[in-house]
């Protein structure tokens, strides 16, 4: 096997466990800065949710044991003892929950809490988490109205968070990676990216093409360093030469690049079928490594080297796979209540679409994106339908087959609460409605050009 080493970027323990169970994952962020690429990145602080030696002795958390089961399913992977992944605050005990918010001291947790978990514009938990169930809303309703009640009792066999959905194949064996990579924050080659203050923070990293020839990509797998302040990333390619060790902060949009990963928390690896890799940018372009950071608690000492692993090939696979836009650019909205914008997919391709996964992108006013194939019998199939949050930007594994005369219709629905007009553009305070659909052949769902793009576009 051949390995590109980044010589930028810090290296650094891997976890073994992503998404919501790295919650649970030492809170200092530490990791082995001396790791080489490909090595055993298997973090040994892993921590189970016990202690070293003798279980302590459950206490009780002075909640009642239905809202103790609903925190423990939905919210503590971030909210725990230990906040993770730019969680401002605990939701823990009754007294955390009465507390006054840390984002608004004249509301209390519970208050932003009962908000926050019923509000399609910034809920909780976020995307790609499923949203609390009718019962639950209804359970958290009836013991804020019932004046907040406390529990002395221990509550037993609690549900913990659900495991992450993520690609339903295995990362490639050691032999299959021809080259294996990881694209890591920095801040030069000693020292990992000092957080800032910010509640929130984009910091783009860029890095050269490490490979000097054609490659599939085979699998992308997170590497998350410091817990408690990574909220997301999303890796891009474009045409543009790239400078290794250049980092700037940046505004969250990237007009003509091309999305290829992206992990949030309860988001995992990405992995191509057998017969499938993706197209990987050519040598003499970038990549650019889009970190969110949350610092709302304040963490002065935070330090991050969080990334992506990459495994390539060379060898290349039977069928090529590449991201395609979906969606229209025709939007122009007024402020005041829930707007729709509609765009449709008509490909002309005489031979099966196959689609892996499905990646919603708008931008601040996005509250949901549902896109749907309607087949040549007009009989009508979901494929993603999902709420948005530009603070949680997440793809879905969605396999589909398009068959000839098939069309994606996309639906993007927005709450415009500016005040004025809001067009299609690229810079955050527009608009978009895309949704970045992986699938093969590479080029195959296209019925036109957009106005950003040209090549594997399927715009209204």
């Amino acid at each position: 096997m051949k390995t590109a080493r980044i010589p930028v970027v810090l290296l650094g323990a891997m976890l073994v466990a992503f998404g919501l169970s790295a919650c649970s994952e030492d809170a200092d962020g530490s990791a082995d800065a001396g790791a080489d690429v490909g090595a055993d990145t298997t973090d040994d602080t892993e921590n189970d949710g016990g202690v070293d030696g003798d279980a302590a002795a459950p206490v009780a958390s002075g909640l009642p044991c239905v809202i103790e089961e609903l925190l423990d399913a939905n919210c503590r992977g971030c909210h725990g003892p230990d906040p993770q992944f730019g969680a401002p605050m605990s939701l823990v005990t009754r007294d955390d929950l009465l507390a006054p918010a840390p984002t608004d001291d004249s509301m209390t947790v519970y208050e932003m809490m009962q908000v926050r978990v019923s509000s399609d514009i910034a809920p909780m938990p976020p995307p790609p988490n499923e949203p609390l169930s009718p019962a639950e809303l209804t359970a958290l309703d009836d013991w804020i109205a019932a004046g907040t009640p406390g529990n002395e009792d221990i509550c037993d066999d609690l549900p913990g968070p659900s495991a992450p959905i993520g690609s339903p194949y295995d990362w490639p064996t050691e032999d299959e990676c021809d080259h294996l990579v990881q694209l890591r924050a920095f801040d030069d080659e000693d020292s990992k990216f000092e957080v800032p203050l910010r509640n929130d923070h984009y910091e783009c990293f860029e890095f050269e093409i490490p490979w000097g020839e054609e490659v599939h990509g085979l699998g992308f797998r997170p590497v998350i360093d410091d817990t408690r302040v990574v909220h997301h990333w999303l890796l891009y390619a474009d045409d543009q030469e790239g400078r290794d060790g250049r980092h700037y902060r940046c505004s969250g949009a990237h007009p003509n690049s091309e999305l290829l990963a992206g992990w949030a928390p309860g988001g995992t690896e990405i992995v191509m079928p057998p017969n499938v890799g993706l197209k990987m940018p050519a040598p003499g372009s970038r990549f650019v490594l889009e970190i969110h950071y949350n610092n709302t608690a304040g963490h002065t000492d935070a330090a991050d080297s969080s990334g992506v692993e990459i495994c390539a090939t060379s060898r290349l696979r039977e069928n090529t796979a590449g991201m395609h836009w979906l969606g229209s650019e025709g939007i122009a909205m007024f402020s005041g209540g829930e707007t729709n914008v509609v765009g449709t997919c008509s490909p002309q391709s005489d031979e099966p679409i196959h689609i892996l996964q499905s990646w919603p992108h708008m931008h601040q006013l996005g509250t949901r994106m549902k896109s749907f194939i309607i087949r040549a019998d007009d009989t009508r199939e979901t494929l993603v339908d999902k709420p948005f949050s530009f603070e949680s930007q997440v793809s879905y594994w969605t396999p589909a087959t398009i068959m000839p005369g098939d069309r994606i219709r996309t639906v993007c629905t927005y709450n415009n609460t500016t005040g004025g007009l809001v067009t299609f553009g690229s810079g955050t305070d527009d608009e978009m409605c895309y949704n970045f659909v992986m699938a093969w052949p590479i080029g195959a769902l296209t019925n036109g050009e957009s106005l950003t793009s040209t090549g594997n576009v399927c715009l209204q």
